[in-house]
């Protein structure tokens, strides 16, 4: 360390702080921006920076510093591992933790200068009468803390404006709230407690800090412990309850029914369709559900080439299909083949709509509700054996080691010869006889070579076991049991990622290339993992016995999937594999292909 004298004022001792702290600080991490590093007398790559006497952020470069430190001294310990480096390296694991944390906790810049007096966003709150608000000043530090009492009718989610409390140097930032911008949901389900004439609602979200109170007209003919769903009338004053209305009576607490709607409620969906759009499901029903000459003659037909549904065992909707027929010189037809939906629900029509503000068909335990009405999603649009059905293909020419030779894209009609459950086809290869089998044998051939052309250029598996109920009769869960994933479920995926590849790589290539130049496409990306969660994936993962390779703060998906199967059958296999999944960066959508990490 060295003492430096400038122009500026009084200075003070500077600690190093290295390259990558000081690009971290240099963006705006915490809302500062320092001036240029400077090479010690060594030429040492470490960066010196001048902090003014008043500059809070000198304690911030002690404490990346010695953050640095240890987290090289976890990553030279780890090494070479035996039992007492494995009890220094634990130890040293909290020790860094805590460090970590103090380090995040000292970057923060408060002080009226860096934080306005009032702030808008939204606010998350818990069960104790608690809220937080992102730091506009701070994104990536601690919330603001808006403390039971200040609320002010504020609910989970809400946009709300905060008044800002005068801010105290190491400690955190607090506020309360003025102003209710915009509710996020006015409606709750609950149990109804009934009390002296009144009823309070006692909601099941466990964010809902404070019960709706239900006057005595509300409440007539309502036993003790209903379940329903209350919507408020009006809150102003926040010392007092919250008066609501019920809109929904469910049923008693405990039927199962009841509780698999009131799941369905509060989160925001529902059971029931409007009724136009009942109507115009019943009208496509009845009026489109044979298909005509007209529309089959602008389709390429597959009707007598064979095709194939394989879904789990308790599906009821099947909305993609397999075809397959050979060819001459080794060749395959293979086919993916998606419903085509849209040709019946048309664009500004009432389905349309309701599809677009549900977005999603809900699977639960014991149902599925689907997006679109059962007509639709069981029946005229779902691909049921032995019915002529709309769909949309990929229609690929193959060889037996997946290699593409060809590929197309069309609406095509079809007709299922076969709808297979995972476990049907499955008992099909390993029996090696029974309908089909040389069919199903040549796919999961192809598949399997597919499958490993996906790992050599960098796919990363994370195989997690699926966890299945089972039910009485009345839908409720009595037993809890892991699904195999079989060969056929690899099958089918492996199929479905072709086709979703050569679309997409069909799309880029035509925008890029100007045929579409007027056109855009959302793509879904994967970036690179997070470095800071590398590291500390490392250091746990070391902690544990393991050794991870990294390269310039990088993963390299080679090396996970080699991790991945080291741990395979092990007792801390899903705590591993659960902790790396974590540390891999979300996939989003966007219109820049950056492409897909793993």
């Amino acid at each position: 360390m060295r003492d430096i004298l400038s122009e500026e004022g009084p200075q003070v001792k500077c600690f190093p702080i290295y390259k990558e702290q000081s690009d971290y600080i240099n963006r705006g991490h915490r809302g500062i921006s320092l001036g240029e590093g400077q090479s010690d007398a060594k030429g040492d790559k470490s960066m010196y920076h001048d902090f003014s006497v008043e500059n809070p952020l000198v304690e911030v470069s002690f404490w990346s510093l010695l953050l640095r430190d240890t987290r090289n001294f976890l990553l030279k310990i780890s090494g070479v591992l035996n039992a007492n480096t494995l009890k220094l390296t634990l130890c040293f694991s909290l020790f860094y933790a805590t460090l970590r944390n103090i380090f995040m906790k000292t970057q923060k810049v408060e002080g009226d200068a860096k934080n306005p007096k009032k702030i808008t966003g939204i606010i998350s709150t818990i069960s104790k009468g608690l809220g937080f608000i992102e730091n506009p000043a701070d994104p990536d530090g601690d919330d603001i803390l808006v403390e039971q009492g200040f609320l002010n009718t504020a609910l989970n989610k809400d946009e709300v404006e905060v008044v800002l409390d005068p801010a105290k140097k190491g400690d955190r930032l607090t506020g309360k709230v003025t102003k209710i911008i915009k509710r996020n949901k006015i409606s709750f389900v609950g149990t109804i407690e009934l009390d002296r004439g009144v009823g309070f609602l006692i909601p099941d979200d466990r964010k809902m800090y404070i019960e709706i109170m239900l006057p005595a007209e509300e409440i007539k003919g309502i036993e003790n412990g209903t379940k329903a769903q209350v919507e408020f009338v009006s809150w102003e004053d926040p010392k007092k309850n919250p008066r609501g209305k019920i809109t929904k009576v469910l049923g008693k607490k405990g039927d199962n029914n009841v509780e698999m709607a009131s799941i369905v409620l509060e989160k925001g969906f529902d059971t029931t369709y409007p009724d136009a759009v009942l109507a115009e499901a019943e009208k496509i029903g009845k009026t489109q559900k044979t298909i005509t000459k007209e529309e089959i003659s602008k389709r390429r037909d597959f009707r007598d080439t064979l095709t194939m549904t394989i879904d789990p065992v308790d599906a009821k909707d099947f909305d993609d299909a397999i075809s397959f027929k050979k060819l001459p010189d080794g060749l395959y037809e293979i086919g993916v083949h998606i419903a085509d939906v849209s040709h019946y629900v048309t664009e500004g029509s009432a389905l349309d709509k309701e599809a677009f503000h549900r977005c999603f068909s809900v699977y639960l335990v014991d149902r599925t509700i689907p997006m679109l009405p059962e007509v639709l999603s069981n029946d005229v649009c779902s691909l049921n054996p032995n019915e002529e059905k709309l769909t949309f293909s990929a229609i690929f020419i193959m060889n037996i080691h997946g290699q593409v030779k060809e590929r197309s894209f069309s609406k095509t009609i079809i007709k299922s010869a076969k709808r297979f459950s995972y476990e049907e086809a499955q008992g099909v290869l390993d029996a090696k006889s029974g309908k089909y089998f040389e069919e199903l044998s040549t796919l999961n051939t192809i598949a399997k070579k597919l499958q490993e052309e996906k790992f050599k250029n960098g796919a990363i598996e994370f195989d997690q076991e699926e966890i299945k109920f089972i039910l009485d009769e009345n839908g409720k869960p009595t037993g809890v049991y892991k699904k195999p994933r079989l060969e056929t479920h690899k099958l089918v995926e492996e199929y479905m990622l072709l086709a979703n590849r050569e679309v997409s790589k069909f799309i880029h290539d035509s925008i890029k290339s100007k045929k579409w130049k007027e056109f855009g496409s959302l793509y879904r990306i994967h970036d690179v993992p997070n470095p800071e969660k590398v590291a500390d994936l490392v250091i746990f993962l070391k902690a544990m016995g393991y050794v991870l390779p990294v390269k310039n703060h990088t993963l390299n998906q080679k090396d996970i999937n080699a991790l991945l199967k080291q741990v395979e059958g092990k007792a801390e296999e899903s705590l591993i594999k659960t902790t790396t999944i974590r540390s891999m960066a979300k996939a989003i959508y966007s219109t820049k292909n950056i492409g897909h990490f793993g």
